[in-house]
């Protein structure tokens, strides 16, 4: 997974910033650029942490999961385990 995270999410942000230190002078060490850096980016960042997240998790995984996304994977263990009876029975209990 590292590897994915690297390659798919960190590498791109760190390419734009290695940009803007080599084309507009972003100095790494001043504090005032690293504040504009997490007011003009964070937002953006936390985005794409968020889709690179989703798309793992919904991602097929071969081997013992017989190709099945974490998402499904995750589920079928709830289900086999019982505890999604536990959220229904207190859904239904605070309906009635």
């Amino acid at each position: 997974m590292w590897v994915e995270v690297g390659s798919q999410f960190v590498r791109r942000w760190q390419a734009f910033f290695y940009q803007l230190e080599r084309l507009h002078r972003l100095e790494c060490d001043n504090v005032n650029h690293l504040w504009l850096l997490h007011y003009l980016f964070l937002s953006m960042i936390n985005d794409d942490c968020k889709a690179f997240q989703e798309e793992w998790n919904a991602h097929p995984i071969s081997g013992e999961g017989h190709d099945q996304s974490p998402n499904v994977s995750n589920m079928l263990k709830e289900f086999s385990s019982g505890s999604h009876l536990l959220y229904i029975g207190h859904v239904t209990a605070g309906n009635g």
